[in-house]
């Protein structure tokens, strides 16, 4: 029996006048003829294989999204993935999906999907890849850094040079984007730290996985809900299942109070532990 959730965006394309054209055209299509369409636009890259799934733009396949959503349960998808229109009291994947207490880890660390778990024969079934725990005590510096437009898009501008280096590539490359363009610390926090918990939210490893993604999907204000209440911060690469191919997703969100860590219940497979 599948498990509830899957946290993915519920956009609408008909959603306000402007769109009445396309909801009349789309009235006189399949749903899977409207995928289709999606799809042949939204797909950026990948093979469709587990691993090299299909990176896709879900704000250009609204319909897709919401139906890979319905393969699981409606009543805990939220509404987005972006910070706008999803509630802090929302439950997700540490609702649904990662409910395997581990126990409690002050630094931080990462959950890698080794074997086992959901195929890609169902539709909508679930493969965890990656999960990343950062802590509370990191929170403050990751919150300053996301927060200051300036040092976060040299951070977005240059994470490129970075991906798949270890923690301390990671850590000592965000110290250098920062210092070169002239900051030695921001809201208070050294760049050090400041890189320090970037590296930590990223996960990174020789084999870290969509360096780049999980950076861009990082909210300010889960970050900051999550530190306000003294929890830990959740990043989750996943895929779904749809056709016989993989469509890889990423979300935030926030997760237990002192540290807590749950990894993926058993029928999302096992995988290995980096602690920090």
């Amino acid at each position: 029996m599948k498990k509830a959730l899957i946290t993915l965006l519920s956009l609408t394309l008909c959603a306000g006048e402007f769109m009445t054209p396309v909801c009349a055209q789309e009235a006189q299509m399949s749903k899977e003829e409207i995928y289709q369409r999606e799809l042949s636009v939204a797909i950026k890259s990948g093979s469709g294989t587990e691993d090299d799934p299909y990176e896709v733009d879900y704000s250009l396949a609204p319909v897709f999204y919401s139906y890979l959503c319905d393969n699981w349960n409606q009543k805990n998808c939220m509404h987005d993935q972006t910070e706008h229109n999803r509630s802090e009291s929302d439950t997700g994947f540490t609702g649904y999906v990662l409910t395997n207490y581990y126990g409690i880890k002050h630094n931080g660390g990462m959950w890698l999907y080794a074997s086992g778990g959901m195929n890609v024969d169902s539709n909508g079934n679930l493969r965890i890849k990656k999960v990343v725990y950062t802590p509370k005590n990191k929170l403050g510096a990751l919150y300053a850094i996301r927060t200051s437009l300036p040092g976060w898009t040299e951070i977005i501008n240059q994470m490129g040079n970075l991906a798949g280096g270890d923690y301390t590539a990671v850590r000592d490359g965000v110290v250098n984007i920062l210092t070169n363009a002239g900051y030695t610390t921001i809201g208070g926090y050294a760049v050090l730290t400041i890189g320090t918990s970037i590296a930590t939210a990223l996960g990174t490893a020789v084999n870290a996985i969509a360096t780049i993604q999980f950076l861009q999907i990082i909210s300010a204000s889960r970050l900051n809900t999550a530190k306000n209440n003294e929890k830990n911060y959740i990043t989750i690469y996943y895929l779904s299942a749809y056709n016989g191919s993989w469509y890889s997703s990423y979300i935030d969100e926030v997760g237990w109070v002192n540290d807590k860590i749950y990894a993926p219940a058993a029928a999302y497979g096992s995988g290995t532990w980096k602690w920090y």
